[in-house]
């Protein structure tokens, strides 16, 4: 006996009220008694976060012992009983980006092996040769601008146990963050006489580096996020994004609410002002660890790339200035690229 759609907007309307509930079946179930089904029983099963003794609910919140569901000829109810069972909180499963992943993808665990944790933002092309690079923001694969030419980059990051036997990229080139000032006070006095002389703002677009991969082993999307990289926007205020980071892992819904921000962002060696960035607002969108997330509309296409934020703002690199300042392309076109690799692979 399925329940009709109107007696089950009926039924959940009256069982949400009541504490822990979360669930019920429409239909009627056998008893589940010590985790198993008891052949031969019919029951209303109520599912709950967490089952309570009565002792310790008020009277009005203990669930019925019976629930009525027809009127019979005779004006009476049939009724058949009511059976709680704990399910715990149910969430949605989402695979964890801080484990090791072969394929590599995009929004999992990666950085440079002297780095602590952050997240691979995608693939990118050169414009010129057409090479293949893994991006990574520049604090994670560049290391601020202090790595070198040829380090590794390893996945998982180090931080989620990852060695440089988990190496899956060297770092090919990256884009300079041109910092306003340095925490080094020495630097800092030579740095504020350089900015005289050359008159040099030292304003930033994008936190950025490419990695040359090692071997064919990964794949164009984004762990959580079957959609992602299907095609590229920009991005308008309003529009709701998504991603997924190493340490939030996969967060919706955030309200981008500027893209021409300016403002300036506190690194280890200094602080750097960036512009033309976006401003995604929601508490808990992003934090430490999910820096080179890639930002994508609700439809999953690609409209930017995570680098910064506060507790309830993140800060993204717009991927027109990343292909401009960068000399590089995104790779968006997912079956077919996925096609070409393992095509390689085989060969």
């Amino acid at each position: 006996m399925i329940f009709p759609e109107e007696d089950v907007k009926r039924i959940w309307k009256q069982l949400k009220k009541f504490p822990n509930v979360v669930a019920f079946d429409n239909d009627f179930q056998p008893r589940i008694k010590n985790g198993q089904v008891v052949p031969n029983t019919k029951v209303f099963r109520i599912y709950v976060s967490k089952k309570l003794p009565k002792s310790q609910l008020a009277p009005e919140d203990v669930l019925p012992q019976y629930l009525f569901y027809k009127i019979n000829v005779d004006s009476t109810l049939e009724h058949v009983e009511t059976d709680v069972v704990e399910i715990g909180v149910v969430k949605a499963l989402v695979d964890d980006p801080k484990k090791k992943y072969r394929p590599v993808k995009a929004g999992v665990s990666a950085c440079h092996v002297n780095c602590t944790a952050c997240t691979l933002t995608g693939f990118f092309r050169d414009k010129d040769t057409g090479q293949l690079y893994i991006g990574l923001n520049n604090h994670c694969g560049a290391l601020e601008n202090k790595a070198s030419i040829g380090d590794l980059w390893i996945q998982p990051s180090p931080y989620d146990g990852g060695t440089v036997n988990d190496a899956i990229a060297r770092l090919h080139h990256f884009v300079e963050v041109k910092f306003n000032d340095f925490k080094c006070p020495f630097r800092n006095a030579f740095h504020r006489v350089y900015k005289f002389i050359k008159r040099d703002a030292s304003l930033n677009k994008v936190d950025i580096s490419f990695g040359t991969p090692l071997n064919n082993d990964f794949e164009v999307s984004c762990l959580n996020i079957p959609t992602a990289f299907g095609s590229y926007r920009e991005p308008n205020v309003g529009d709701k994004v998504q991603k997924n980071g190493r340490t939030t892992g996969l967060t919706i819904e955030g309200e981008v609410v500027s893209t021409s921000w300016t403002g300036t962002v506190q690194y280890s060696r200094g602080i750097a002002t960036f512009t033309d960035c976006i401003l995604i607002h929601k508490q808990g969108f992003s934090t430490g660890g999910d820096s080179g997330s890639p930002i994508f509309d609700m439809d999953g296409n690609w409209v930017g790339v995570l680098f910064a934020g506060s507790d309830e703002y993140t800060i993204a690199c717009k991927l027109l200035n990343i292909m401009k300042e960068g000399n590089v392309t995104i790779v968006t076109n997912i079956d077919n690229f996925n096609k070409k690799v393992k095509k390689r692979k085989r060969s």
